[in-house]
């Protein structure tokens, strides 16, 4: 997950300090397809994480 958060800040820091045309350039949609896939296993992990510590919080 720490590789996917440097490879998207990577990514984004073009459009952040005011070169969205370089950024827009630079995103293909195999681009954007590959982001909306990491991003969805780091959120899908993220929400398993949080799962099983409520679920050891109840426990106790």
């Amino acid at each position: 997950m720490a590789s996917i958060s440097r490879m998207l800040r990577r990514e984004r820091e073009p459009s952040i300090y005011g070169d969205e045309e370089l950024a827009f350039q630079m995103n293909s949609i195999e681009d954007a397809k590959t982001a909306l896939d990491n991003c969805t296993f780091v959120l899908n992990n993220c929400k398993k994480l949080l799962d099983e510590a409520e679920e050891v919080q109840q426990k106790q």
